[in-house]
């Protein structure tokens, strides 16, 4: 019975190794899900709105996503409903480590061109996009009902 036990241990470690869970899961971001409510979210501050999204960001978010500084993380929402989170970065350095923490924890993108990567996960969508004339990152986590909104990921 210990035998079993212990080759059962092994094989649940070994899964989770070799098929990481997301480090965040793309229903949301860090706990607020897609098609939650404003109100329901504190410490919230509008930032601005732009094609029908209104951003707002969290007074009290971990500016940080693995080793990489996070600049600015805003929360879109759409009729007061959560439909997507941007992150941005600066630096090389920085968007090196976010994709290493995308890759990781999501496996290989779906396409990819230069240094733009894409994710597709049936109700949403991962964009990773670094310019490296301005050394700026953009990441976008968004459901499927935020998708066209977003300028970052229209061309995709």
């Amino acid at each position: 019975m210990k035998k079993i036990f212990a080759l059962s241990f092994l094989v649940f470690f070994l899964e989770a190794a070799i098929f990481p869970m997301p480090v965040y899961p793309l229903e949301g971001f860090r706990g607020e899900r897609w098609g939650q409510n404003l109100a329901s979210m504190s410490a919230m501050k509008f930032v601005n709105e732009l094609d029908g999204l209104r951003y707002y960001i969290k007074m009290n978010d971990e500016m940080s996503l693995g080793n990489a500084a996070i600049h600015e993380i805003r929360y879109a929402f759409e009729s007061d409903r959560l439909v997507g989170v941007t992150l941005s970065t600066k630096g090389q350095e920085n968007a090196r480590l976010v994709l290493g923490v995308l890759e990781t924890a999501y496996g290989t993108p779906s396409k990819r061109d230069g240094n733009n990567f894409y994710w597709s996960f049936g109700d949403s969508a991962l964009f990773y996009s670094y310019n490296p004339h301005s050394r700026r990152l953009s990441v976008a986590n968004l459901s499927r009902q935020a998708i066209g909104h977003v300028p970052l990921v229209r061309y995709w």
